[in-house]
């Protein structure tokens, strides 16, 4: 019987390696960290190439571009099963794989979730190495979510390649069009009892990145938004706009800390350069084409 191979870990020369990304990627160390450990936990959940999780949110969108900005959490979609049924899993995935890395993850139930933009749970992961905890990250998990569009695989770039550890495999996507209307309904939509706007300045700046980074079809966020309001009971605006009187202080502050230029930093600017894409869906203007990020501009088909 072959003997599992034992890789070689040390925390001190971990963490100088991570404050180097961090430097080279502008990033805050602590970012850096924790999507090194989420890639880990990638690399347990997608061994199998057949695995039918979806990553979204946040990972989605630094797997398509690496060190876009800062993420706290991993955010993942599982249709076929119960809730119940979907934390066992990733329970069972997290357990110690020395063919793949020195590590195991605890996953634990936070809050479980009923609502209207998905069933699901807020879980948070532990992660291990031998009896020392080394990071904590939250993961938010859906079960019920309708996706638009095909479901496309990208292999990430590694935060870090070191010895001994499994390269990471493919991962399955949420589709651009459904990434892009769950920003913008995130964006609009009103929260808690008192229905206050949002706050989650980090929706424009990926609405910033989608649009100035990916080719979509104009149907599809079409059919996405609809979804995505009948199910939200929302209303949205005719032209991308400011959801709240806080977001012209707070978006800048948090967009400043992003990969974006500089010029799409103020909220102003940010809300023109992706409206040039969304005001012709918003307003219904447009419900077919494809979006030329290059040229900034819709494309007849």
């Amino acid at each position: 019987m072959t003997e599992p191979r034992s890789i070689s870990f040390n925390r001190i020369s971990l963490n100088a390696k991570i404050k180097n990304v961090a430097r080279a990627m502008r990033l805050p160390a602590k970012a850096v960290r924790i999507d090194f450990f989420r890639q880990r936990f990638l690399a347990r959940i997608f061994d199998d190439p057949t695995a039918p999780w979806i990553v979204t949110g946040g990972g989605g969108l630094l797997a398509r571009l690496p060190g876009a900005r800062a993420s706290a959490d991993l955010d993942l979609i599982r249709l076929d099963l119960e809730i119940t049924d979907a934390i066992d899993e990733l329970r069972r995935l997290g357990v110690a794989r020395p063919d793949i890395d020195p590590f195991h993850f605890q996953v634990d139930l936070s809050k479980q979730l009923t609502g209207d933009a998905a069933a699901g749970a807020e879980l948070r992961v532990s992660v291990y190495h031998g009896a020392t905890v080394l990071e904590k990250f939250p993961l938010d998990l859906a079960v019920d979510k309708t996706i638009i569009g095909a479901i496309e695989t990208l292999t990430p770039t590694a935060v870090l390649d070191l010895a001994g550890f499994s390269a990471l495999p493919p991962v399955r996507l949420i589709p651009v069009p459904s990434q892009l209307a769950d920003k913008i309904c995130a964006m609009f939509a009103r929260y808690g009892d008192t229905r206050i706007p949002s706050t989650r300045w980090r929706d424009l700046a990926d609405i910033c990145f989608i649009v100035g980074n990916f080719t979509f079809d104009a149907a599809l966020v079409c059919a996405a938004l609809d979804f995505q309001k009948q199910r939200r009971d929302l209303e949205l605006p005719a032209v991308l706009q400011s959801p709240g009187p806080e977001w012209t202080r707070a978006y800048p502050a948090l967009a400043k800390d992003t990969a974006l230029p500089a010029e799409l930093h103020g909220l102003d600017a940010a809300l023109a350069f992706s409206g040039t894409c969304l005001n012709q869906i918003l307003d219904g203007t447009r419900t077919t084409g494809h979006w030329d990020p290059d040229a900034h501009s819709w494309i007849e088909v």
